[in-house]
């Protein structure tokens, strides 16, 4: 049986030192792997690294001195660095046998100075890491791009004159960064866009300063740019210039959420194996690993590191449980992480809606209260996760439940995120003694069971008095019994239009609720979805749009809100459909526009970019076709 394969690089060796005697100065640099070489970068991809899958492709292409790498993490990104390193090393004739030596050919180490300010060979050992830097082909800085704008600002200042000149010459002479004598060997420099602040609304990852700031570099062997963030587009303009400008090869880390998974799934099982540890049948290690790489969103694997190392010093049992996890502290870790995550999904997806997003938030730490007492056997009152949503058509309660059942299966509050949506008329059968075997089937079936316009099952008559046919009583009966043996194990949802500003005559969800009081008596909460706001709808047009890589004029951001603020006062407007429909008729003139343009004369920008006039003439279709709805448009134009 041959042997399982372990990753070569479970986390990019990061080393932290601090030089000079006086003032301490911070050294990052990246120390390349023992076992460097292309056969390490093939081996991890093998053995599911397979968030590098691209990189042997570009490796084929010819080499240049500079290398773009783009990265959802600065870990994964560090991590490719020290693959490429390692693979260039090999190149240059390097080999193992050159880390272990005391690199006594001057060409391998160069000793940086600081008590003097001159750069001086040397071939005595490393003495006091402390109060020195060799640089190597095997040590490579790592530098923040705010460091190196910051010494370029310097160097701007320094051709200034007079007494201010000089103070910014004394103060650079203290402070000069260790990586400016670095000019041999290859560095890495790092834009993490993830972790900055951006202001005046900057869409690009990179500026023209920032690209331009890299030729300090032209010396080195090697310069690998590190693009940091979770949304990178193919056609980013900046990552293109610096690609461009330098010549550059690009090498992209797959940002898709399904391949981190699979990767970082397996990069814990390694470690755990790594540190003498397994998992009992008990953990689920999905469910476990998605958990921990949301505590330190950056460095996972370090943190797993971390977590395994602690495990191994306190003599944790060999077979990991659950409960191994819980005395670390970690669940209320997580549990918090998990609440921010779901804030954060929520905000992202929806706009507006703050006191829905409040109630979703409210019913999931409640979940987790729930579970952390059955775990620790507490006694305690069962909680129902059934609930109700009323409001408007078009208002997000059917993806609002998919977010919640999403949510409640990553967390364990429910088994499984199998989710259906169907309507309350849908679940009575054909004839009599089919419509219960019919609604067991749907809570044997399922997870998450989303009823939208639930009053239909009181609604529908078989009598002039309106009374409850016989199909919905056995509906509502058998929905009785399977919430009281899965109302704690399931999310069920009861939705319908309703809410605030309706009368109790159209308020058909009354007649529901009130119609079985064991399905009323089991609703734990009760969400109101409003309608949107024109300044809403003005946000879902531009996040539809962006959603399908199209761009919308904010300068019509006014004509629009109009729009809607005219729609919004008739009786059937329809919220975020409206919005889609919006956008994808303004789409339409977008598409008749390239039609009409020659294929190779046809951009990209020309097949993404919404215009003024295409967001005007969708306005004047929309009202028009409004009126021939309502049989206006005729009597307008002067027919009978």
């Amino acid at each position: 049986m041959a042997k399982k394969k372990t990753f070569h690089i479970t986390r990019p060796d990061l080393k932290v030192r601090y030089l000079g005697s006086g003032h301490k100065q911070k050294v990052s640099y990246l120390q390349l792997p023992a076992d460097f070489g292309e056969q390490m970068l093939t081996d991890d991809i093998e053995t599911g690294a397979v968030i590098y899958g691209a990189f042997p492709e570009t490796l084929k292409l010819s080499e240049t001195r500079y290398n773009v790498v783009t990265a959802p993490t600065e870990e994964d990104g560090l991590r490719a660095v020290a693959y490429l390193a390692g693979i260039y090393a090999e190149e240059e004739g390097f080999d193992n046998d050159d880390l272990n030596d005391t690199y006594e050919d001057a060409q391998y180490r160069k000793k940086i100075n600081f008590e003097k300010d001159d750069v001086e060979f040397e071939l005595e050992d490393i003495d006091d890491e402390d109060e020195e830097y060799y640089e190597s082909f095997d040590r490579i800085p790592v530098i923040g791009i705010h460091e190196v704008m910051a010494q370029e600002d310097m160097r701007f200042a320094g051709a200034g004159f007079g007494v201010f000149n000089m103070e910014m010459q004394s103060s650079g002479n203290k402070t000069k960064p260790y990586w400016l004598e670095c000019t041999d060997h290859s560095v890495c420099i790092v834009k993490n866009a993830s972790t900055e602040i951006v202001f005046g609304g900057c869409s690009e990852l990179l500026d023209k300063s920032e690209i331009r700031a890299l030729k300090r570099f032209a010396s080195n062997e090697k310069v690998y740019l590190l693009v940091v963030s979770d949304d990178i587009k193919e056609d980013d303009y900046s990552i293109t210039t610096a690609v461009l400008d330098y010549t550059a090869n690009l090498f992209r880390v797959d940002q898709s959420a399904k391949a981190r998974t699979a990767y970082y799934e397996k990069m814990l099982a390694c470690i755990t194996k790594k540190n003498g540890f397994a998992f009992s049948k008990g953990v689920d290690v999905s469910l476990l690993t998605d958990r921990l790489s949301k505590i330190d969103e950056q460095f996972p694997c370090e943190r797993f590191h971390k977590i395994m190392e602690y495990l191994a010093h306190i003599d944790a049992p060999h077979t990991l449980r659950n409960v191994d996890f819980d005395k670390l502290g970690l669940s209320n870790l997580i549990s918090k992480v998990r609440e921010e995550n779901t804030a954060g999904e929520l905000s992202r997806e929806l706009v507006g809606m703050d006191d829905v997003k409040k109630q979703v938030t409210g019913i999931m730490n409640m979940l987790r209260y729930v579970k952390l007492r059955t775990k620790r056997e507490i006694k305690h009152a069962e909680y129902h996760n059934v609930h109700l949503f009323i409001g408007a058509p078009g208002t997000a309660k059917t993806s609002v439940a998919k977010m919640m059942c999403d949510a409640m299966q990553k967390e364990g509050l429910i088994p499984g995120n199998r989710f259906i949506s169907l309507t309350g008329a849908s679940l009575k059968g054909s004839f009599v003694g089919q419509t219960a075997p019919r609604v067991h089937a749907l809570f044997e079936s399922y997870d998450a069971i989303f009823i939208d316009e639930a009053y239909s099952l009181t609604c529908g008559s078989d009598t002039e008095g309106g009374g409850i046919d016989s199909y919905s009583q056995e509906a509502l009966a058998q929905l009785a019994v399977e919430l009281e043996q899965h109302a704690t194990d399931k999310l069920v949802i009861f939705a319908g239009y309703g809410g605030r500003n309706v009368s109790k005559k159209n308020n058909l969800m009354h007649k529901f609720l009130t119609a079985n009081p064991g399905i009323a008596s089991r609703i734990n909460s009760t969400i109101y979805f409003d309608s949107y706001t024109p300044a809403d709808m003005v946000q879902i047009v531009h996040h539809l749009a962006k959603n399908a890589s199209l761009t919308m004029p904010e300068d019509q951001d006014e004509q629009i809100a109009r729009y809607f603020a005219a729609r919004q006062k008739e009786e059937d407007f329809g919220n975020g459909r409206e919005a889609r429909v919006f956008v994808e008729n303004c789409e339409r003139y977008v598409a008749q526009r390239v039609a009409g343009t020659k294929p190779e004369k046809v951009t990209n920008k020309m097949l993404s970019t919404i215009t003024a006039a295409d967001v005007t003439q969708t306005i004047k279709d929309l009202k028009e076709k409004r009126l021939v709805e309502m049989g206006e448009f005729t009597r307008a134009l002067g027919f009978k």
